[in-house]
Protein backbone atom coordinates (compact mmCIF):
# COMPACT_ATOMS: atom_id res chain seq x y z
CA UNK A 1 0.00 0.00 0.00
CA UNK A 2 1.01 3.52 -0.56
CA UNK A 3 0.23 6.82 0.27
CA UNK A 4 -2.40 7.42 -2.07
CA UNK A 5 -4.33 4.80 -0.58
CA UNK A 6 -5.43 6.65 1.95
CA UNK A 7 -6.07 10.45 2.59
CA UNK A 8 -4.65 12.14 6.36
CA UNK A 9 -7.49 14.64 6.96
CA UNK A 10 -7.16 16.20 10.48
CA UNK A 11 -10.13 15.42 12.63
CA UNK A 12 -9.03 18.58 15.76
CA UNK A 13 -6.18 18.62 17.90
CA UNK A 14 -5.68 14.81 18.52
CA UNK A 15 -7.17 12.57 16.17
CA UNK A 16 -6.52 12.40 12.30
CA UNK A 17 -8.81 10.91 10.02
CA UNK A 18 -7.18 8.41 7.28
CA UNK A 19 -9.75 8.41 4.42
CA UNK A 20 -9.74 4.81 2.05
CA UNK A 21 -12.35 5.83 -0.06
CA UNK A 22 -16.14 6.68 -0.01
CA UNK A 23 -17.98 3.08 -0.21
CA UNK A 24 -19.04 0.48 1.58
CA UNK A 25 -17.50 -2.71 0.40
CA UNK A 26 -14.89 -5.41 1.63
CA UNK A 27 -11.95 -4.94 -0.07
CA UNK A 28 -11.87 -1.17 1.12
CA UNK A 29 -12.47 -2.25 4.73
CA UNK A 30 -9.96 -5.23 4.27
CA UNK A 31 -7.43 -2.74 3.26
CA UNK A 32 -8.29 -0.62 6.43
CA UNK A 33 -8.02 -3.82 8.63
CA UNK A 34 -4.38 -4.23 6.61
CA UNK A 35 -3.65 -0.95 7.64
CA UNK A 36 -4.11 -0.75 11.34
CA UNK A 37 -2.30 -4.61 11.70
CA UNK A 38 0.49 -2.72 10.46
CA UNK A 39 0.02 0.29 12.10
CA UNK A 40 0.17 -1.85 15.61
CA UNK A 41 3.46 -3.62 14.69
CA UNK A 42 5.22 -0.08 14.39
CA UNK A 43 7.71 0.68 16.87
CA UNK A 44 6.64 4.82 16.63
CA UNK A 45 3.55 3.82 17.91
CA UNK A 46 4.36 2.76 21.36
CA UNK A 47 3.99 6.33 22.10
CA UNK A 48 1.92 8.89 21.74
CA UNK A 49 -0.37 6.82 19.70
CA UNK A 50 -3.70 6.08 22.10
CA UNK A 51 -5.74 4.03 19.57
CA UNK A 52 -7.46 3.27 16.37
CA UNK A 53 -11.16 3.19 15.57
CA UNK A 54 -11.84 1.61 12.12
CA UNK A 55 -14.65 2.41 10.33
CA UNK A 56 -16.37 1.07 6.98
CA UNK A 57 -14.27 3.22 4.77
CA UNK A 58 -11.47 5.16 7.07
CA UNK A 59 -9.51 4.39 10.24
CA UNK A 60 -9.49 7.32 12.81
CA UNK A 61 -6.26 7.57 14.57
CA UNK A 62 -6.30 8.60 18.15
CA UNK A 63 -2.55 10.59 19.86
CA UNK A 64 -1.70 12.41 22.77
CA UNK A 65 -0.19 15.94 21.27
CA UNK A 66 1.32 16.80 23.88
CA UNK A 67 3.27 13.35 23.29
CA UNK A 68 3.32 13.79 19.48
CA UNK A 69 2.61 16.72 17.30
CA UNK A 70 0.32 16.42 14.48
CA UNK A 71 3.10 16.72 11.99
CA UNK A 72 5.05 13.62 13.72
CA UNK A 73 1.64 11.96 13.85
CA UNK A 74 0.81 12.23 9.82
CA UNK A 75 4.57 11.06 9.17
CA UNK A 76 4.26 7.92 10.85
CA UNK A 77 1.16 6.88 9.19
CA UNK A 78 2.30 8.11 6.00
CA UNK A 79 5.38 5.64 6.40
CA UNK A 80 3.31 3.12 8.03
CA UNK A 81 1.24 2.88 4.63
CA UNK A 82 4.03 2.12 2.67
CA UNK A 83 4.76 -0.72 4.37
CA UNK A 84 0.99 -2.01 4.39
CA UNK A 85 0.02 -4.79 1.69
CA UNK A 86 -3.32 -6.83 1.89
CA UNK A 87 -1.77 -9.80 3.65
CA UNK A 88 -1.37 -8.12 6.92
CA UNK A 89 -4.82 -8.07 7.94
CA UNK A 90 -5.98 -11.64 9.17
CA UNK A 91 -6.47 -13.96 6.52
CA UNK A 92 -8.83 -16.46 8.05
CA UNK A 93 -11.19 -14.02 9.98
CA UNK A 94 -12.86 -15.42 13.09
CA UNK A 95 -16.59 -17.22 12.57
CA UNK A 96 -19.06 -16.76 15.39
CA UNK A 97 -21.94 -18.59 15.50
CA UNK A 98 -25.04 -17.03 16.81
CA UNK A 99 -27.90 -19.24 18.03
CA UNK A 100 -31.47 -17.05 17.40
CA UNK A 101 -34.45 -17.99 18.70
CA UNK A 102 -36.95 -16.36 15.69
CA UNK A 103 -40.28 -17.26 17.41
CA UNK A 104 -42.72 -15.18 18.05
CA UNK A 105 -41.95 -14.10 21.78
CA UNK A 106 -38.87 -12.82 20.79
CA UNK A 107 -39.56 -11.26 17.29
CA UNK A 108 -42.45 -8.15 18.01
CA UNK A 109 -41.48 -7.08 14.62
CA UNK A 110 -41.28 -9.76 12.16
CA UNK A 111 -45.03 -9.27 10.91
CA UNK A 112 -44.04 -5.69 10.11
CA UNK A 113 -41.18 -7.47 8.56
CA UNK A 114 -42.89 -9.86 6.75
CA UNK A 115 -45.50 -7.22 5.59
CA UNK A 116 -42.86 -4.85 4.24
CA UNK A 117 -40.65 -7.66 2.48
CA UNK A 118 -44.04 -9.85 0.96
CA UNK A 119 -42.07 -12.44 2.78
CA UNK A 120 -43.05 -15.30 4.83
CA UNK A 121 -41.52 -15.35 8.71
CA UNK A 122 -39.78 -19.10 7.52
CA UNK A 123 -38.51 -17.15 4.45
CA UNK A 124 -37.15 -14.33 6.46
CA UNK A 125 -35.58 -16.33 8.99
CA UNK A 126 -34.13 -18.75 5.75
CA UNK A 127 -32.84 -15.42 4.09
CA UNK A 128 -31.31 -14.07 7.45
CA UNK A 129 -29.53 -16.95 8.34
CA UNK A 130 -28.53 -18.17 5.51
CA UNK A 131 -24.76 -16.67 5.08
CA UNK A 132 -22.13 -15.16 6.88
CA UNK A 133 -21.95 -11.45 8.02
CA UNK A 134 -18.72 -9.25 7.98
CA UNK A 135 -18.09 -7.23 10.98
CA UNK A 136 -17.09 -3.79 9.23
CA UNK A 137 -16.73 -1.85 12.52
CA UNK A 138 -18.44 -1.81 15.90
CA UNK A 139 -19.96 1.54 17.63
CA UNK A 140 -22.93 3.09 18.62
CA UNK A 141 -22.96 0.87 21.62
CA UNK A 142 -20.25 -1.47 23.70
CA UNK A 143 -19.74 -4.38 21.09
CA UNK A 144 -22.91 -3.23 18.60
CA UNK A 145 -21.40 -4.70 15.45
CA UNK A 146 -22.32 -2.94 12.15
CA UNK A 147 -22.80 -5.93 9.61
CA UNK A 148 -22.29 -6.21 5.96
CA UNK A 149 -23.78 -8.79 3.97
CA UNK A 150 -27.89 -8.95 4.49
CA UNK A 151 -29.62 -10.36 1.75
CA UNK A 152 -31.53 -7.12 -0.16
CA UNK A 153 -34.97 -8.56 0.07
CA UNK A 154 -35.19 -8.60 3.76
CA UNK A 155 -34.47 -4.46 3.94
CA UNK A 156 -36.89 -3.00 5.87
CA UNK A 157 -37.59 0.69 7.36
CA UNK A 158 -37.08 1.95 10.93
CA UNK A 159 -39.81 1.97 13.64
CA UNK A 160 -41.53 5.39 12.93
CA UNK A 161 -41.61 5.47 16.92
CA UNK A 162 -38.23 4.24 18.54
CA UNK A 163 -38.33 1.92 21.54
CA UNK A 164 -37.32 3.62 24.86
CA UNK A 165 -35.72 0.01 25.98
CA UNK A 166 -34.76 -3.01 23.66
CA UNK A 167 -33.72 -6.06 25.57
CA UNK A 168 -30.07 -6.97 25.11
CA UNK A 169 -29.16 -9.38 22.73
CA UNK A 170 -32.35 -8.49 20.48
CA UNK A 171 -31.80 -9.56 16.38
CA UNK A 172 -32.46 -6.32 14.23
CA UNK A 173 -32.86 -5.43 11.13
CA UNK A 174 -33.16 -1.37 10.41
CA UNK A 175 -33.24 -0.19 6.38
CA UNK A 176 -30.14 -2.36 4.95
CA UNK A 177 -28.43 -3.69 8.19
CA UNK A 178 -28.91 -5.95 10.66
CA UNK A 179 -27.15 -6.47 13.61
CA UNK A 180 -27.43 -7.43 17.52
CA UNK A 181 -28.13 -4.64 20.69
CA UNK A 182 -25.43 -5.80 22.97
CA UNK A 183 -27.45 -4.03 25.82
CA UNK A 184 -30.44 -3.13 26.78
CA UNK A 185 -31.00 0.53 24.91
CA UNK A 186 -33.48 2.56 23.36
CA UNK A 187 -33.79 1.67 19.36
CA UNK A 188 -35.61 1.56 16.27
CA UNK A 189 -34.88 -1.18 14.64
CA UNK A 190 -37.23 -3.89 13.61
CA UNK A 191 -36.79 -7.05 15.88
CA UNK A 192 -36.57 -10.26 14.50
CA UNK A 193 -35.40 -12.28 17.27
CA UNK A 194 -33.07 -13.11 20.09
CA UNK A 195 -29.84 -14.15 21.32
CA UNK A 196 -29.22 -15.62 24.20
CA UNK A 197 -25.48 -15.28 24.05
CA UNK A 198 -24.09 -12.03 25.88
CA UNK A 199 -22.30 -9.90 23.15
CA UNK A 200 -21.11 -7.36 25.82
CA UNK A 201 -20.14 -8.93 29.64
CA UNK A 202 -17.67 -6.64 31.72
CA UNK A 203 -17.11 -9.90 33.92
CA UNK A 204 -15.84 -11.60 30.93
CA UNK A 205 -12.98 -11.79 29.13
CA UNK A 206 -12.88 -10.66 26.54
CA UNK A 207 -15.59 -8.26 27.68
CA UNK A 208 -16.64 -7.47 24.18
CA UNK A 209 -17.03 -10.44 21.95
CA UNK A 210 -16.64 -9.36 18.56
CA UNK A 211 -13.89 -7.65 16.91
CA UNK A 212 -14.28 -5.54 13.03
CA UNK A 213 -13.02 -8.00 10.37
CA UNK A 214 -14.98 -11.14 12.37
CA UNK A 215 -18.25 -12.47 10.60
CA UNK A 216 -21.11 -13.31 11.96
CA UNK A 217 -23.31 -16.84 11.29
CA UNK A 218 -26.79 -16.68 12.38
CA UNK A 219 -28.59 -20.20 13.86
CA UNK A 220 -31.94 -20.58 14.47
CA UNK A 221 -32.50 -22.32 18.07
CA UNK A 222 -36.24 -23.38 19.79
CA UNK A 223 -37.61 -21.52 22.50
CA UNK A 224 -36.63 -24.38 24.61
CA UNK A 225 -33.02 -24.51 23.45
CA UNK A 226 -32.86 -20.70 24.09
CA UNK A 227 -33.52 -21.42 28.08
CA UNK A 228 -31.25 -23.91 28.24
CA UNK A 229 -28.57 -21.76 26.62
CA UNK A 230 -29.15 -18.40 28.84
CA UNK A 231 -29.89 -21.10 31.58
CA UNK A 232 -26.15 -22.62 31.47
CA UNK A 233 -24.58 -19.13 30.50
CA UNK A 234 -26.21 -17.21 34.03
CA UNK A 235 -24.79 -19.93 36.01
CA UNK A 236 -21.28 -19.81 34.51
CA UNK A 237 -18.43 -18.68 36.72
CA UNK A 238 -17.13 -15.16 35.99
CA UNK A 239 -13.74 -14.71 34.65
CA UNK A 240 -10.43 -14.24 36.41
CA UNK A 241 -10.83 -10.43 34.81
CA UNK A 242 -13.23 -9.21 35.59
CA UNK A 243 -15.05 -6.00 36.62
CA UNK A 244 -14.16 -5.81 39.99
CA UNK A 245 -11.89 -2.61 41.16
CA UNK A 246 -9.06 -2.26 42.39
CA UNK A 247 -8.30 -3.96 46.07
CA UNK A 248 -7.80 -0.97 48.51
CA UNK A 249 -8.55 -0.93 52.11
CA UNK A 250 -12.27 1.05 53.10
CA UNK A 251 -11.65 3.88 55.01
CA UNK A 252 -15.00 5.91 55.37
CA UNK A 253 -18.05 5.61 53.25
CA UNK A 254 -21.54 7.75 52.74
CA UNK A 255 -24.88 7.26 52.53
CA UNK A 256 -27.01 9.04 49.77
CA UNK A 257 -29.81 11.39 51.05
CA UNK A 258 -30.84 12.69 47.87
CA UNK A 259 -29.17 12.01 44.61
CA UNK A 260 -29.33 15.77 42.97
CA UNK A 261 -30.34 16.43 39.81
CA UNK A 262 -27.48 13.92 38.05
CA UNK A 263 -24.71 12.93 40.33
CA UNK A 264 -22.51 10.28 38.73
CA UNK A 265 -19.15 8.60 39.79
CA UNK A 266 -16.27 9.78 37.36
CA UNK A 267 -12.86 9.55 36.51
CA UNK A 268 -10.49 10.29 33.86
CA UNK A 269 -12.21 8.17 31.47
CA UNK A 270 -11.57 4.45 29.49
CA UNK A 271 -9.65 5.73 26.24
CA UNK A 272 -8.75 2.63 24.08
CA UNK A 273 -11.94 0.77 23.75
CA UNK A 274 -13.12 2.95 21.27
CA UNK A 275 -13.12 0.52 18.52
CA UNK A 276 -15.34 -1.98 20.58
CA UNK A 277 -17.49 0.92 21.21
CA UNK A 278 -17.60 1.38 24.44
CA UNK A 279 -17.36 5.57 24.14
CA UNK A 280 -14.72 7.15 26.83
CA UNK A 281 -16.56 8.90 29.10
CA UNK A 282 -15.23 10.41 32.33
CA UNK A 283 -15.48 14.23 33.73
CA UNK A 284 -17.11 16.55 31.47
CA UNK A 285 -14.68 19.41 33.29
CA UNK A 286 -11.76 17.70 32.74
CA UNK A 287 -10.00 21.07 35.19
CA UNK A 288 -12.09 21.20 37.88
CA UNK A 289 -12.60 17.54 38.07
CA UNK A 290 -8.13 17.07 38.59
CA UNK A 291 -8.51 20.53 40.59
CA UNK A 292 -10.78 18.79 42.89
CA UNK A 293 -8.35 15.46 43.87
CA UNK A 294 -5.50 17.52 43.94
CA UNK A 295 -7.31 19.44 46.81
CA UNK A 296 -8.51 16.72 48.07
CA UNK A 297 -5.21 14.78 48.18
CA UNK A 298 -5.65 12.32 45.59
CA UNK A 299 -3.45 10.56 42.87
CA UNK A 300 -4.45 11.61 39.31
CA UNK A 301 -7.41 9.73 38.00
CA UNK A 302 -9.81 9.33 41.30
CA UNK A 303 -13.11 8.57 41.12
CA UNK A 304 -15.06 11.29 42.37
CA UNK A 305 -18.64 13.18 42.03
CA UNK A 306 -19.96 14.62 39.34
CA UNK A 307 -22.90 16.40 39.72
CA UNK A 308 -25.40 18.74 37.24
CA UNK A 309 -26.70 22.11 38.53
CA UNK A 310 -28.51 20.43 41.42
CA UNK A 311 -26.24 18.63 43.80
CA UNK A 312 -26.62 15.77 46.23
CA UNK A 313 -27.67 15.32 50.11
CA UNK A 314 -24.84 13.15 51.61
CA UNK A 315 -24.47 11.43 54.96
CA UNK A 316 -21.14 10.37 56.24
CA UNK A 317 -21.18 6.59 57.58
CA UNK A 318 -17.29 7.41 58.96
CA UNK A 319 -15.16 10.72 58.73
CA UNK A 320 -13.91 11.53 55.86
CA UNK A 321 -12.40 14.75 54.20
CA UNK A 322 -13.57 16.08 51.03
CA UNK A 323 -13.57 19.03 48.09
CA UNK A 324 -16.03 20.92 46.36
CA UNK A 325 -14.58 22.74 42.90
CA UNK A 326 -16.48 23.60 39.68
CA UNK A 327 -19.60 25.22 39.01
CA UNK A 328 -20.16 27.24 42.69
CA UNK A 329 -22.78 25.77 45.25
CA UNK A 330 -23.83 26.92 48.68
CA UNK A 331 -23.06 23.84 50.23
CA UNK A 332 -23.38 23.07 53.98
CA UNK A 333 -22.21 20.68 56.04
CA UNK A 334 -24.27 20.20 59.52
CA UNK A 335 -25.23 23.79 58.78
CA UNK A 336 -22.39 25.41 58.26
CA UNK A 337 -21.19 26.93 55.21
CA UNK A 338 -18.64 24.91 53.10
CA UNK A 339 -16.27 27.19 51.12
CA UNK A 340 -15.32 25.77 47.39
CA UNK A 341 -11.88 25.17 46.60
CA UNK A 342 -10.97 23.50 50.25
CA UNK A 343 -10.43 20.26 51.82
CA UNK A 344 -13.12 19.84 54.44
CA UNK A 345 -13.47 17.55 57.20
CA UNK A 346 -16.53 15.33 57.84
CA UNK A 347 -17.05 13.51 61.37
CA UNK A 348 -19.25 10.48 61.61
CA UNK A 349 -23.38 11.50 61.12
CA UNK A 350 -22.50 14.75 59.15
CA UNK A 351 -24.27 15.71 56.77
CA UNK A 352 -23.26 17.75 53.57
CA UNK A 353 -25.92 19.65 51.78
CA UNK A 354 -24.89 20.87 47.98
CA UNK A 355 -28.06 22.47 46.86
CA UNK A 356 -27.89 24.48 42.81
CA UNK A 357 -24.88 25.89 41.36
CA UNK A 358 -24.86 29.64 41.44
CA UNK A 359 -23.19 29.79 37.94
CA UNK A 360 -21.98 26.96 35.47
CA UNK A 361 -23.63 23.63 35.58
CA UNK A 362 -21.26 21.04 37.04
CA UNK A 363 -19.69 20.79 40.49
CA UNK A 364 -16.89 18.27 41.47
CA UNK A 365 -16.94 16.70 44.83
CA UNK A 366 -13.63 14.76 45.74
CA UNK A 367 -13.37 12.56 48.48
CA UNK A 368 -9.80 11.87 50.06
CA UNK A 369 -9.03 8.21 49.26
CA UNK A 370 -11.55 8.34 46.21
CA UNK A 371 -14.74 6.22 45.73
CA UNK A 372 -14.59 3.03 45.52
CA UNK A 373 -16.89 0.84 42.73
CA UNK A 374 -16.08 -1.70 40.72
CA UNK A 375 -13.98 -0.81 37.67
CA UNK A 376 -14.82 -1.82 33.84
CA UNK A 377 -12.29 -1.93 30.91
CA UNK A 378 -9.89 0.26 33.11
CA UNK A 379 -12.37 3.11 34.51
CA UNK A 380 -14.79 3.85 37.20
CA UNK A 381 -16.63 6.16 34.91
CA UNK A 382 -20.46 6.24 34.43
CA UNK A 383 -22.42 5.80 31.15
CA UNK A 384 -25.91 6.36 31.79
CA UNK A 385 -26.77 5.54 28.08
CA UNK A 386 -25.18 2.05 28.15
CA UNK A 387 -25.70 1.60 31.87
CA UNK A 388 -21.84 1.21 32.30
CA UNK A 389 -19.59 2.02 35.22
CA UNK A 390 -19.91 4.03 38.03
CA UNK A 391 -22.68 2.95 40.71
CA UNK A 392 -24.50 0.29 38.68
CA UNK A 393 -24.27 2.05 35.62
CA UNK A 394 -26.57 5.12 36.42
CA UNK A 395 -26.96 8.37 38.78
CA UNK A 396 -27.35 7.85 42.12
CA UNK A 397 -30.49 8.09 44.32
CA UNK A 398 -32.16 7.80 47.80
CA UNK A 399 -30.46 4.78 49.52
CA UNK A 400 -27.57 4.56 47.83
CA UNK A 401 -24.32 3.62 49.56
CA UNK A 402 -20.74 4.33 48.70
CA UNK A 403 -17.31 3.02 49.60
CA UNK A 404 -14.33 5.45 49.80
CA UNK A 405 -11.01 4.71 49.76
CA UNK A 406 -7.74 5.19 52.12
CA UNK A 407 -5.78 7.77 51.55
CA UNK A 408 -3.63 8.34 48.79
CA UNK A 409 -1.12 11.03 49.32
CA UNK A 410 0.17 13.32 52.11
CA UNK A 411 -1.36 16.25 52.66
CA UNK A 412 -1.50 19.33 55.54
CA UNK A 413 -5.17 19.67 55.69
CA UNK A 414 -4.50 23.33 55.27
CA UNK A 415 -7.75 25.06 53.14
CA UNK A 416 -6.86 26.58 49.94
CA UNK A 417 -9.10 29.16 49.09
CA UNK A 418 -12.70 30.15 49.23
CA UNK A 419 -15.11 32.65 47.37
CA UNK A 420 -13.89 35.21 48.62
CA UNK A 421 -10.12 34.78 48.28
CA UNK A 422 -10.76 34.15 44.43
CA UNK A 423 -10.01 38.11 43.85
CA UNK A 424 -7.68 39.79 41.82
CA UNK A 425 -4.21 38.38 41.55
CA UNK A 426 -1.51 40.69 42.33
CA UNK A 427 2.08 39.52 41.35
CA UNK A 428 3.05 38.56 45.13
CA UNK A 429 0.24 35.90 44.81
CA UNK A 430 -0.28 34.78 41.05
CA UNK A 431 1.35 31.18 41.91
CA UNK A 432 -0.68 30.81 45.19
CA UNK A 433 -3.36 28.11 44.87
CA UNK A 434 -6.07 30.70 44.82
CA UNK A 435 -4.60 32.60 42.09
CA UNK A 436 -4.18 29.39 40.25
CA UNK A 437 -7.73 28.37 40.73
CA UNK A 438 -8.58 31.26 39.20
CA UNK A 439 -6.95 31.40 35.98
CA UNK A 440 -8.01 27.66 35.56
CA UNK A 441 -11.58 28.55 36.47
CA UNK A 442 -13.87 26.99 34.02
CA UNK A 443 -17.20 28.62 34.98
CA UNK A 444 -17.74 32.21 33.63
CA UNK A 445 -19.76 34.39 36.39
CA UNK A 446 -20.87 37.37 34.01
CA UNK A 447 -22.36 36.12 30.91
CA UNK A 448 -22.94 39.52 29.06
CA UNK A 449 -20.97 38.83 26.17
CA UNK A 450 -20.89 35.20 24.17
CA UNK A 451 -18.91 32.15 24.99
CA UNK A 452 -16.11 32.36 22.37
CA UNK A 453 -14.99 28.53 21.67
CA UNK A 454 -12.00 28.00 19.66
CA UNK A 455 -12.03 25.62 16.93
CA UNK A 456 -9.86 23.44 14.51
CA UNK A 457 -11.30 22.94 10.93
CA UNK A 458 -13.28 19.60 10.68
CA UNK A 459 -12.54 16.70 9.16
CA UNK A 460 -15.63 17.21 6.38
CA UNK A 461 -15.48 20.88 6.71
CA UNK A 462 -15.00 20.88 3.21
CA UNK A 463 -18.40 19.36 2.33
CA UNK A 464 -19.75 22.68 3.25
CA UNK A 465 -19.42 25.81 0.99
CA UNK A 466 -17.81 29.07 2.09
CA UNK A 467 -21.34 30.93 2.59
CA UNK A 468 -22.22 27.54 5.03
CA UNK A 469 -18.18 28.07 6.93
CA UNK A 470 -18.86 31.66 7.30
CA UNK A 471 -22.07 31.51 9.09
CA UNK A 472 -21.14 28.85 11.57
CA UNK A 473 -18.00 31.40 12.26
CA UNK A 474 -19.64 34.91 12.45
CA UNK A 475 -23.19 33.66 14.37
CA UNK A 476 -24.13 33.85 17.43
CA UNK A 477 -25.73 30.04 18.73
CA UNK A 478 -27.61 29.53 21.80
CA UNK A 479 -27.07 26.17 23.94
CA UNK A 480 -30.48 24.58 24.55
CA UNK A 481 -32.05 22.85 27.20
CA UNK A 482 -31.50 19.36 26.02
CA UNK A 483 -27.49 19.37 26.03
CA UNK A 484 -26.43 16.82 27.95
CA UNK A 485 -23.16 14.33 28.29
CA UNK A 486 -23.34 13.21 24.90
CA UNK A 487 -23.48 16.12 23.51
CA UNK A 488 -24.20 20.48 23.62
CA UNK A 489 -26.88 21.06 21.24
CA UNK A 490 -27.17 24.78 19.78
CA UNK A 491 -30.24 26.31 17.80
CA UNK A 492 -29.00 29.34 16.05
CA UNK A 493 -28.52 30.19 12.36
CA UNK A 494 -29.13 26.87 10.26
CA UNK A 495 -25.86 25.63 8.44
CA UNK A 496 -27.19 24.51 5.07
CA UNK A 497 -25.49 21.94 2.80
CA UNK A 498 -27.16 21.40 -0.89
CA UNK A 499 -26.69 17.46 -0.49
CA UNK A 500 -27.37 17.03 3.20
CA UNK A 501 -25.25 16.04 6.24
CA UNK A 502 -25.20 12.66 6.14
CA UNK A 503 -21.80 10.78 5.44
CA UNK A 504 -20.78 7.03 5.87
CA UNK A 505 -20.19 6.60 9.84
CA UNK A 506 -16.67 6.97 10.87
CA UNK A 507 -15.68 7.80 14.65
CA UNK A 508 -16.37 10.90 16.67
CA UNK A 509 -13.51 13.03 17.95
CA UNK A 510 -14.35 14.81 21.40
CA UNK A 511 -15.47 18.64 20.72
CA UNK A 512 -16.65 17.72 17.08
CA UNK A 513 -19.10 19.81 15.85
CA UNK A 514 -21.47 18.00 13.74
CA UNK A 515 -24.07 19.53 11.30
CA UNK A 516 -27.46 17.54 11.75
CA UNK A 517 -30.17 17.13 9.69
CA UNK A 518 -32.06 19.93 10.52
CA UNK A 519 -28.37 22.87 10.36
CA UNK A 520 -28.23 22.50 13.89
CA UNK A 521 -24.97 21.71 15.46
CA UNK A 522 -24.30 19.59 18.03
CA UNK A 523 -20.68 19.39 19.90
CA UNK A 524 -19.83 15.88 20.96
CA UNK A 525 -18.92 15.40 24.82
CA UNK A 526 -17.67 12.77 26.88
CA UNK A 527 -19.96 10.13 26.74
CA UNK A 528 -21.00 10.33 22.83
CA UNK A 529 -21.18 7.33 20.84
CA UNK A 530 -18.26 6.13 18.95
CA UNK A 531 -19.21 7.03 15.78
CA UNK A 532 -21.90 8.47 13.79
CA UNK A 533 -23.14 9.91 10.35
CA UNK A 534 -23.34 13.21 10.57
CA UNK A 535 -20.87 15.66 8.69
CA UNK A 536 -18.45 17.48 11.10
CA UNK A 537 -17.94 21.10 10.18
CA UNK A 538 -15.51 21.50 13.23
CA UNK A 539 -13.61 20.14 16.53
CA UNK A 540 -13.41 22.27 19.45
CA UNK A 541 -9.93 22.41 20.87
CA UNK A 542 -9.26 20.89 23.72
CA UNK A 543 -8.25 23.18 26.08
CA UNK A 544 -11.89 24.83 25.92
CA UNK A 545 -13.82 21.64 26.48
CA UNK A 546 -14.16 22.53 29.98
CA UNK A 547 -15.81 25.57 29.42
CA UNK A 548 -18.51 23.75 27.26
CA UNK A 549 -19.52 20.95 30.50
CA UNK A 550 -20.09 24.42 32.07
CA UNK A 551 -22.57 26.10 29.62
CA UNK A 552 -25.64 26.43 31.28
CA UNK A 553 -28.64 26.15 28.67
CA UNK A 554 -29.56 29.61 27.76
CA UNK A 555 -25.51 30.50 27.21
CA UNK A 556 -24.60 32.41 23.79
CA UNK A 557 -21.92 30.63 21.79
CA UNK A 558 -19.42 31.44 19.25
CA UNK A 559 -16.88 29.86 17.15
CA UNK A 560 -13.06 31.18 16.57
CA UNK A 561 -11.15 28.94 14.03
CA UNK A 562 -7.53 28.85 15.11
CA UNK A 563 -4.49 26.95 13.64
CA UNK A 564 -2.65 23.87 15.38
CA UNK A 565 -0.63 25.84 16.96
CA UNK A 566 -2.84 27.63 18.66
CA UNK A 567 -4.63 25.03 20.18
CA UNK A 568 -0.92 23.21 21.41
CA UNK A 569 0.21 26.66 22.97
CA UNK A 570 -3.62 26.62 25.01
CA UNK A 571 -3.28 23.24 26.21
CA UNK A 572 0.58 23.73 27.22
CA UNK A 573 -0.45 26.51 29.02
CA UNK A 574 -3.29 25.17 30.72
CA UNK A 575 -1.27 21.64 31.53
CA UNK A 576 1.44 24.26 33.00
CA UNK A 577 -1.38 25.67 35.38
CA UNK A 578 -2.54 22.76 36.65
CA UNK A 579 1.23 21.13 37.17
CA UNK A 580 1.51 24.51 39.32
CA UNK A 581 -1.69 23.76 41.23
CA UNK A 582 -0.76 20.40 42.08
CA UNK A 583 2.79 21.37 43.44
CA UNK A 584 1.57 24.19 45.86
CA UNK A 585 -1.11 22.03 46.65
CA UNK A 586 1.25 19.18 47.43
CA UNK A 587 3.93 21.83 49.48
CA UNK A 588 1.03 22.72 51.54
Amino acid sequence: MNRQCFEIIEAGQNAVLLQFGNTIDEETNGRIRSFCAVLARTEECRSGLIETVPAYCSVTVYFDPLVLPMKEVTGILTRAGEHCDETAADSEPYLHRIPVCYERGFAPDMQNVAEHTHLTADEIVKLHSGKPYLIYMLGFLPGFAYLGGMDRRLNTPRLKIPRTKIPAGSVAIGGEQTGIYPVDSPGGWQIIGRTPVKVFDPDRNPQILFKAGDRIKFEPITETEFERYKTETDSAPASAVSAKGKSRAVQSGIEVISGGMMTTVQDAGRPGFQKDGVGVSGAMDCVSYAAANMIAGNVPGTAVLETTLAGPDLRFTLPADFAITGAPVRAALDGRPVPMNARVHAEEGSVLQTGFVSAGVRSYIAFTGGILVPEILGSSSTNSKCGLGGYYGRSLKEGDELALGCVAREFSGRPYADEASLGTISEENRYSPASLLTRLSTVRQRCDTPLQLRVLPGPQKGMFSGDAVKTFCTSVFTVTADSDRMGCRLSGPQIVRGGGTDIISDSIPEGAVQITSSGDPVIMTADRQTTGGYAKIAVVITADMPLIAQAAPGTKVTFLLVTQEAAAEALRGRELLLAMLDEVVTDL
